[in-house]
């Protein structure tokens, strides 16, 4: 505190620092009149407005991250809507494609719907086209009328159950000879 009021003492003995030197006296003049207990209760001050402040920072983070998951939750009814809008539009063309009735859902599955575009705002669906049923078709032509007009899909041929060893009517059937548990059981079966 000395050395300072050494410094003010020289700064005055300079006419064109007047105005400094008062002022820095006034300022030392404050200084001088703070005690420790006031320096001791603006630190305390101090120390419970950053104590606050960090707790506010926390609950600031504790809703971002509320907020990243409320995103994530509408963005995964965003991709909902958008999936059934495209089912729907789909479901409507399909038929007129040629799409068989009860192979639409597995069709819209199927489909390369990688150029439908969606505006969920609108409620609108673009992008299924011609080509796209066309794609659809080579790929996977049991999904359409045509297919099963002309037979692409037989129905598997009735199973008849091997009739027991002795039984009399039809011819029992032979079966291969299988080695371990199963060829056991097998053999078990014929007897």
């Amino acid at each position: 505190m000395a050395k300072l009021a050494a410094l003010i003492a020289a700064l005055a003995a300079i006419p064109e620092h007047k105005a400094l030197v008062e002022a820095a006296k006034a300022e030392l003049g404050a200084l001088a009149d703070l005690d420790a207990k006031d320096l001791a209760t603006q630190f305390s001050q101090a120390q419970t407005q950053v104590t606050e402040l960090s707790k506010s920072v926390k609950e600031l983070g504790a809703k971002g991250i509320a907020a990243d998951a409320l995103q994530a939750i509408v963005a995964g009814y965003e991709s909902r809507d958008t999936a059934a809008l495209i089912a729907t539009e789909f479901g409507k063309v399909a038929k007129a494609h040629g799409v068989r009735e009860t192979a639409v859902q597995s069709a819209v599955k199927l489909a390369d719907l990688s150029g439908v575009k969606v505006d969920l705002a609108k409620r609108s669906v673009a992008g299924i086209t011609k080509d796209l049923f066309e794609s659809l078709k080579k790929d996977h032509p049991v999904l359409f009328e045509e297919a099963q007009a002309n037979g692409g899909v037989t129905p598997p041929a009735a199973i008849t159950p091997l009739a027991p060893a002795g039984a009399t009517g039809a011819a029992q059937t032979k079966l291969p000879d299988l080695p371990g548990p199963m060829g056991g059981f097998i053999k078990a079966a014929q007897m």
